[in-house]
Parts: structure tokens; C-alpha cells; sequence
């Protein structure tokens, strides 16, 4: 008998729990009651040009430190986002003010941890009402982490993303760490070459970079996930480009002949031509990556006839036509 209360209290937590895990907007309405007083910091322009820098910083770029030699600097990125948190551009998908206020104060990033002004910042957020569940969710995530004896570190992307905004903008987050660590690899593949090679490759990098813009704008068909598909090609190209490399460097070099070129290009030719009639965004758009992709060929190939002499310019041809066919395949047979 005497357990009888006990597992009453137990069965009465866990209904609530699971309430809570259904409608999580009475335990965020208390939760945002209780930090209600609390301050977040304002930030005001020091100067012309500290304004023009506030207006046009990045805040995930700041807070995550995405090129390869740049570490995340957490009180320009705390400075930015507590400017655009208060000029916020409701219409701009990209703002990440709150993600990373949300994430400085829960973590205590370069400033004292304080997980209720990470509360306060959420509950300030002006939600859109489709996404009102989510975010009272989020809230309730941070709540909870209060009554931990030791936190975890908080990251917004990708566990809470709330609504299909967020979404692209925690896909644009992973991309960034992503390209962060390739270009890391880049410098630790590149440090031991000679300055020659070292500056083919760079403006081989240079004409894929274009490339990939114009196959960017020849593949983008459906206006409304223009920024998803544009993460999806950045990826793709990014990816294979760099496992290229490291299979080079490796050993694992292509050999091609004279024939296995010809072959090649007349396949391409034939699959260039049907890619143009079926191009939902236009020739143009097709010809245009198209000429693109040709200056990127010649550029790698200047570039990996100088890193390994040993494969043939037919060798290089062939495999980077091959690439280019199974693109255009891709983007025609979709």
C-alpha cells in the first residue's frame, strides 16, 4: 500500500511530461513569465562605419568561423546578432540573431552563462503563428536545461529548426562547416607543393568556383527551394571536386587514351544537345554553364599536368568530360 503514492506521483510526472511534449505552450508561457525581466543588452554603432559593419555583418559566419584560418569570434558575433535582433527584417529568411543569441547566452560564449537570458531572447522572437508550436518547444528544451547540473552545449542547427526558413538557414550552417573543413584539407594537401603548382590550382579553383555559379543558375527550376537546390549543387560539385583530389593525391590517377577521349566528347556533344532542349530555365542559362565548365577543363588541366605529369592531357580530358556527361544525364533525365 505504501507504494501506492509513489507510483501515483511517478504516472502523474510522466502524463505531464508527455502533455508537455504534446502542448509545450503552457510550460513556455511560464517559462518566458519567469525571465520576463530580464535585460538583453543593446547595442549602439560606434562610428559610421561600425554601423555599416553592424548592418551587413554575418552573425553565422561570426559565431561558427566557416572559412578554413578563421575561428569563431563570439563577441563580434554576440555585437552583431544583438543589432540585427533588434532591426530585424521580419522578410529576411537568413536572419540568425536569435539561433545565435539563443546560443552565446545558453553556452556562455565570451560572456557569463546565463541560459534564462537565452529564454528571454527566444521569447522575444516575433514567430511566425505556423511555427508557434516549435519555437514553444525550444523554450521548453531550454527550460529544461536549467534544472541540469551540467548543461550540454546548446546548438540550435540542426536539432531545433522550426520552420522551413530555419531550415534553409541550418542547411546553409552545415554547408559552411562543411566547406570549412574541406578548404582545411585543401591547405593540408597543398602545403608541400611548389609555388607553380600552387598557383594553377588556385586558378583552377578560381574557374570552378565560376562553373559552379553558372551550373548553379542552368539547374534551379522550382522558384521556392532556389536556395535548397543552390546548397544541394554547391554540395555536389564541392564534394566531388574535392574527393578528386585526395584520390590523386593517393595515386589513384586516371588513364585515358586518345579513343577514350573521342568516345567521350562525342557523348557529350549528343548529351549536350539534349540537355538544351529539355532546360527548364532556358539555353542560355545551359550555354552559359556550359562555356564555364569548358574553362574550368582547361584551367585543371593546366593545373594537374603540372601536379601529375604522369597522366596524359587525353587522361585528364576523359575524366573531366565523363564528370561533365554524368551532370548534364543528372539534369536532363530528372
Amino acid at each position: 500500500m505504501r507504494l501506492f503514492p509513489a507510483v501515483f506521483l511517478i504516472a502523474t510526472v510522466a502524463c505531464a511530461a508527455a502533455q508537455q511534449q504534446k502542448d509545450p505552450s503552457v510550460a513556455a508561457a511560464k517559462a518566458c513569465a519567469s525571465v520576463r525581466n530580464r535585460r538583453v543588452p543593446a547595442v549602439t554603432p560606434l562610428s559610421a562605419a561600425d554601423k555599416k559593419w553592424l548592418t551587413h555583418c554575418d552573425e553565422a559566419d561570426l559565431y561558427y568561423g566557416f572559412t578554413a584560418h578563421q575561428q569563431p569570434d563570439f563577441a563580434a558575433a554576440r555585437r552583431c546578432a544583438l543589432y540585427r535582433f533588434v532591426h530585424d527584417d521580419t522578410d529576411d529568411i537568413y536572419d540568425f540573431s536569435m539561433q545565435t543569441l539563443s546560443m552565446i547566452y545558453a553556452n556562455g560564449d565570451g560572456v557569463p552563462r546565463s541560459i534564462d537570458l537565452a529564454i528571454r531572447v527566444v521569447c522575444m522572437k516575433d514567430m511566425p503563428p505556423n511555427s508557434r508550436d516549435d519555437y514553444d518547444r525550444l523554450i521548453v528544451r531550454l527550460a529544461t536545461m536549467k534544472s541540469l547540473p551540467s548543461p550540454p552545449r546548446y546548438d540550435y542547427c540542426p536539432a531545433d529548426t522550426p520552420d522551413w526558413a530555419m531550415w534553409i538557414v541550418c542547411g546553409a550552417v552545415g554547408t559552411g562547416l562543411d566547406r570549412k573543413k574541406r578548404e582545411a584539407r585543401f591547405a593540408e594537401v597543398t602545403a608541400q607543393w611548389g609555388e607553380e603548382q600552387k598557383a594553377a590550382f588556385a586558378k583552377a579553383r578560381e574557374a570552378f568556383a565560376a562553373y559552379e555559379e553558372a551550373d548553379e543558375h542552368a539547374e534551379n527550376t522550382a522558384a521556392t527551394q532556389v536556395v535548397l537546390q543552390t546548397m544541394e549543387i554547391d554540395d555536389e560539385l564541392e564534394v566531388a571536386f574535392a574527393g578528386n583530389i585526395d584520390r590523386f593525391e593517393q595515386g589513384k590517377l586516371p588513364q585515358f587514351t586518345h579513343q577514350d577521349y573521342l568516345d567521350a566528347d562525342n557523348a557529350l556533344n549528343a548529351r549536350y544537345r539534349k540537355a538544351l532542349t529539355v532546360a527548364e530555365n532556358g539555353p542560355e542559362k545551359m550555354r552559359a554553364a556550359e562555356q564555364a565548365w569548358l574553362v574550368y577543363r582547361d584551367a585543371f588541366v593546366t593545373f594537374a599536368k603540372l601536379r601529375w605529369p604522369g597522366v596524359s592531357a587525353d587522361g585528364w580530358l576523359t575524366f573531366l568530360t565523363s564528370e561533365r556527361i554524368a551532370r548534364l544525364k543528372k539534369m536532363s533525365d530528372d
